[in-house]
């Protein structure tokens, strides 16, 4: 029999955030923390901290085995909330606003479990068409996408050719070097190509920058953000400014 594919591929490549142990169950608790089957949550959720994968992995499939002996109809969605409540049972998971994107990342790391779980589970072949309904698979994903890169006002760290925006949009920098590093070098190019008409266009579809942890393509960022569009005139300033100096070199 073919295998079931989870319906959330976004959740696949998660834990980003959740630092995992050895397996080695750490002897001391961070002050305002607390373990619950090997996750360390702090009180406030703002940071989670898997000490004992071992631990963590046993009861994320034994309480899964247990839920769904009972009820096999149960969806993915339904069963890592319970999970997710045992775990973290003062935080918010979805589709509630999380208290931190270590939350959100906890969240989805349970839901990437189950999913394994069901996608290979034989007593839920008949009561599950599919892991998630597509309503909801698309609401998650949007939920989980917006929480990982958790609002925040702080620009993030990045090389002096870089350009970094907040994950709020509410600020941005630019790289004391971006110009010289990334944006002569691409007009150049593009007037070796023939293309230095399009260069403004084509830097906008092929290139990004960092929005909090994440790189975004420049196309995709929200043009209605003030500082996103300050930025675009600022590179338009600067692509002129190339093309004129690729004219005199």
């Amino acid at each position: 029999m073919p295998k079931k594919s989870s319906a959330l591929p976004l959740v696949a490549g998660g834990a980003a955030l959740l630092m995992i142990s050895s397996g080695k169950k750490k002897k001391k608790k961070a002050s305002g923390h607390r373990s619950r089957w090997g996750v360390l949550v702090s009180k406030d959720c703002n940071s989670v901290e898997v000490v004992d994968s071992v631990m963590f992995q046993r009861f994320t499939y034994g309480a899964y085995d247990e839920l769904v002996s009972i009820d096999p109809s149960l969806s993915l969605i339904q069963i890592t909330d319970a999970l997710f409540g045992e775990v973290a049972p003062d935080c918010s998971g979805f589709p509630e606003e999380p208290e931190s994107a270590e939350v959100a990342e906890l969240y989805a790391v349970i839901a990437r479990g189950v999913a394994s779980y069901l996608a290979t589970d034989p007593r839920t072949k008949d009561s599950m068409g599919s892991l998630v309904d597509e309503a909801t698979q698309i609401s998650f994903i949007d939920w989980y996408r917006g929480w990982r890169n958790y609002p925040s006002a702080d620009l993030p760290n990045g090389p002096s050719g870089q350009v970094v925006f907040s994950s709020d949009m509410s600020n941005y920098k630019i790289g004391d070097s971006w110009f010289e590093d990334i944006v002569r070098p691409f007009v150049q190019h593009e007037q070796n190509e023939g293309r230095l008409e399009f260069a403004f266009e084509d830097f906008v579809n092929e290139l990004g920058v960092k929005v909090g942890q994440f790189a975004m393509p420049i196309k995709e960022l929200p043009q209605d953000a003030p500082t996103v569009q300050d930025f675009m005139n600022k590179l338009e300033q600067a692509i002129d400014m190339a093309t004129a100096e690729v004219f005199k070199g």
